[in-house]
């Protein structure tokens, strides 16, 4: 009997062992926050790039045995909301870090939410360099390059042209007027002889184009850098259309206009003859192309390059959980100091909490309303940002 009872024992926890070994492993969450509703369009083919990265991952093990899991909350563009969210995300849903966050002022509350409460934090985008770099910083991190040496790169390419009037417009918050100000200085370091005639800071979502166009047509500029958004730069491409504006002068956009988002939302209105980022039609030799190949037999559709900053970004966590000596705030938060990928944007590393990225520069074109992004060439992030990697400025 008692060898019966054993024999049945052993059977038992045998089963026992084999079922513990067959469970569905606690998956490893991350918290995200996006502005998904009120007209933010970037924010669908991020999230098409999230749960593409995610569902590679998951079906290639997971990280450390365990599934990843994106847990998705709306932030409404409010950082009051934000800060809300993050806090649930963290006490109870026990998220292992935070990401997303898109705009300045909630990233920026976030930020200060991860540093106070010890929560790493991946921002979508970066802001002021005074933040991300800050010697309080410890826990925030950024997805780009803070404006400075963004900005930089595009000054660098202002002064390689024979222009010295130049103007401003960007919306009057802190993108914008940091943008213009790191613009205007970085320019005039690279080229004294340039002088800036004007500066326009429109209230964003309330942009006069008249009133505008007006004030920098008085200055007579040679050049303009702009960085105003969505609908703003819309109105004032449709008005500087109207009045033939911008026929005898060079225009820089801060902001990434070459992308299929950017190229349907302004449709007819699209310009002509703009420098700015984007993705060209042509990726074939690039290491982007084996993520555009599979993305399209996935969606049926050619990936934006906001899904490839969301597919990079989620690719950078699961690799920064790997490198983690355990899954704690803290040894996460040390493994993204020093992350790096061979991704979608060829090698990208994190360097003093900001991930340094290639990228395409090009310019616009429009024939019979049609919008393109033309002439693009690709830059590594060696080539854009040679500092950070300890190489001369070229």
């Amino acid at each position: 009997m008692k060898k019966l009872m054993s024999l049945v024992f052993s059977a038992c926890l045998l089963a026992g062992l084999a079922f513990a070994a067959d469970a569905p492993k606690e998956p490893i969450k991350i918290g995200e926050m996006m502005p998904y509703t009120g007209g933010t369009q970037f924010t669908i083919p991020f999230r098409e790039g999230v749960k593409f990265a995610i569902d590679e991952i998951n079906a290639a093990g997971g990280i450390k045995g365990r599934p990843l899991e994106i847990i998705e909350r709306d932030d409404h563009a409010s950082p009051d909301t934000a800060v809300r969210l993050a806090e649930d995300l963290v006490f109870h849903e026990k998220v292992a870090m935070l990401m997303g966050a898109a705009f300045d002022n909630v990233g920026l509350a976030v930020a200060s939410y991860a540093n106070k409460n010890k929560v790493p934090f991946l921002k979508l985008w970066s802001s002021s360099c005074d933040e991300v770099e800050s010697e309080n910083n410890d826990y925030y991190f950024s997805s780009t390059p803070c404006y400075k040496p963004y900005v930089g790169v595009l000054a660098r390419e202002a002064a390689k042209l024979p222009y010295k009037r130049w103007a401003t417009i960007a919306p009057n918050y802190v993108y914008g007027r940091v943008f213009a100000k790191y613009f205007i200085s970085e320019l005039k370091r690279l080229r004294p002889d340039v002088t800036f005639v004007a500066e326009e800071y429109p209230a964003p979502g309330k942009i006069n184009a008249a009133a505008e166009v007006r004030a920098l047509d008085k200055a007579k500029p040679e050049a303009i850098f702009t960085c105003i958004l969505g609908p703003d730069l819309v109105s004032y491409l449709v008005y500087t259309e109207k009045v033939g504006f911008l026929k005898d002068k060079f225009s820089i956009s801060g902001t990434n206009i070459g992308s299929g988002i950017a190229i349907r939302e302004f449709g007819a209105a699209y310009p002509k003859g703009w420098l700015t980022e984007g993705v060209p039609e042509d990726v074939r030799g690039h290491p982007v192309e084996t993520f555009v190949v599979a993305f399209e037999k996935a969606y049926g559709k050619r990936p934006d390059l906001m899904a490839v900053y969301g597919y990079q970004m989620v690719q950078l966590v699961a690799q920064a959980l790997r490198d983690a000596k355990s899954l704690s705030h803290d040894d996460i938060r040390n493994a993204l100091e020093n992350v790096s990928i061979n991704g979608p944007l060829g090698h990208v590393a994190m360097k003093n909490k900001q991930l340094f990225i290639g990228r395409w520069l090009g310019y616009t074109d429009n024939q019979n309303g049609k919008g393109k992004f033309v002439n693009a060439k690709w830059y590594t992030a060696e080539d854009l940002f040679p500092e950070a990697f300890g190489k001369p400025d070229k």
